[in-house]
């Protein structure tokens, strides 16, 4: 297993404790106006994770979920537009099918360590040039970084009891 994936793997394990005895109620609870959700951010994590999948072997998104798992990294995260999943899909449990589904993807990627991979040049999200080690590094601090998010807003004192 490669550094990056251990980092992965322990980033993702914190985003799941973090949700754990969390209600529907304040996993789709706003600190403010626009502002995101829980829900929307393990929905965002897998969509990056499914990104880096599809750049990293110059694959698309093979179904409509995929495609809304993608729209869920895309969308109101990196520009304006509408957030893909909506009412019934809006659950802990969806959301945590989603982030399996794009760790079976990208899992074995982050792992293997394939020098070619490693080495692929490719354009972040953000514009920036990088290369497979690059989109690993992101990946792998990603689930810390909206962890803390979360984190953050269960400590509002106007976070759902």
């Amino acid at each position: 297993m490669t550094p990056y994936a251990e980092i992965w793997h322990l980033t993702r394990e914190r985003l799941t404790e973090v949700c754990q005895d969390m209600t529907e109620e304040q996993a789709n609870w706003r600190p403010f106006p626009g502002g995101h959700s829980t829900i929307e951010y393990l929905y965002h994590v897998a969509g990056v994770e499914l990104y880096f999948t599809e750049v990293l072997t110059d694959t698309q998104p093979k179904d409509e979920y995929e495609k809304k798992i993608y729209a869920a990294f895309a969308n109101t995260f990196m520009k304006e537009g509408e957030f893909p999943f909506a009412g019934s899909e809006l659950t802990l449990e969806k959301a945590a099918a989603a982030l399996e589904y794009t760790g079976k993807l990208f899992g074995p990627l982050i792992e293997a360590g394939d020098e070619g991979v490693l080495n692929k040049p490719l354009i972040s999200a953000q514009g920036a040039k990088t290369d497979g080690r690059g989109a690993f590094v992101r990946a792998a601090q990603h689930s810390a970084y909206h962890t803390g998010q979360i984190y953050l807003m269960k400590c509002d004192p106007g976070y759902p009891e």
